[in-house]
């Protein structure tokens, strides 16, 4: 049996995932940028014609006749109603805006889904070859990281009272997929708010304005750890190598299926003085 399907497998699967991040992360920065240029460009031409109007109407500045006056009442209230129209619309309007995360939870999804599909090729299978007899486990990147955790050897530098070190990413993912589709989002918004402390390994960066977006592998395919840092604190992270192991805690913001998102982060990586 070949191991190419697989490997190609992972492959999509590394590929769909980091599309999607970077898909969610360029349409929210490039919304906020548009809303915020609009927002200052209806406001300013808003009270250049409300100041302009109502000084001309009602404190005489310039000379208009009556006709003039009537017309620049109407006006007024014309541009009133479109403040008032432009103002539901926004509001309302909000619905369509709401259907593009829909997307993105749609297309992560499907990566699960995809995810899963490519594990069912993941399972020993007996293989003879010069030295042994023995399955051989496909699964190599997990055992990879249980040997980075094993050799980092650091113990949990955060308070365990405060910060958890179970349930472990592992065992949140497991508890995910083992319950219907329709008590998903209730089983991942059960874990809101818990705070936790866990042994990662370095896998991206992005700097996002005055913010670095940081992801970390937890030992499961597609199941990441996301944070992010000022860049103050996390500066090092720039210049780490890949799959270096580091401790991070942190409140669990919210959970999906490509991962957990944390809060009120801090980082250890056992040589700080």
């Amino acid at each position: 049996m070949s191991l190419l399907p697989y490997i190609w497998g992972k492959s999509v699967v590394k590929a769909c995932v980091k599309f999607v991040m970077f898909l969610e992360g360029s349409m929210s920065n490039q919304q906020n940028q548009m809303k915020w240029i609009l927002f200052w460009v209806f406001l300013i031409l808003f009270i250049l014609m409300v100041l302009g109007t109502l000084g001309m109407v009602f404190f005489g500045f310039g000379s208009p006749t009556e006709s003039e006056r009537s017309l620049m009442v109407k006006g007024l209230i014309g541009e009133v109603a479109a403040c008032i129209i432009a103002l539901f619309y926004s509001i309302f309007g909000l619905r369509k805006t709401n259907e593009e995360p829909d997307n993105i939870e749609g297309l992560k999804e499907e990566i699960k889904l995809l995810h899963k599909s490519i594990e069912k090729l993941n399972k020993p299978y007996p293989e003879k070859n010069n030295n042994t007899d023995k399955p051989i486990n496909l699964k190599s990147e997990k055992s990879d990281f249980e040997s980075a955790i094993e050799s980092f050897n650091i113990p949990p530098p955060f308070p365990i009272d405060e910060y958890n070190l179970k349930p472990a990413p592992k065992e949140i993912d497991d508890d995910i997929s083992s319950v219907k589709p329709f008590d998903e989002k209730h089983r991942m918004e059960s874990y809101e708010g818990m705070k936790v402390q866990w042994a990662v390994r370095f896998s991206s960066i992005s700097e996002h304005g005055d913010l670095y977006h940081i992801s970390a592998d937890t030992g499961v395919l597609i199941f990441k750890i996301k944070f992010k840092l000022n860049k103050k604190l996390g500066g090092r992270f720039r210049h780490l190598e890949k799959g270096t192991v580091f401790w991070v805690c942190g409140a669990i913001k919210s959970v999906d299926n490509l991962g957990i998102d944390l809060d009120d982060v801090s980082v250890f990586f056992g040589d700080e003085t």
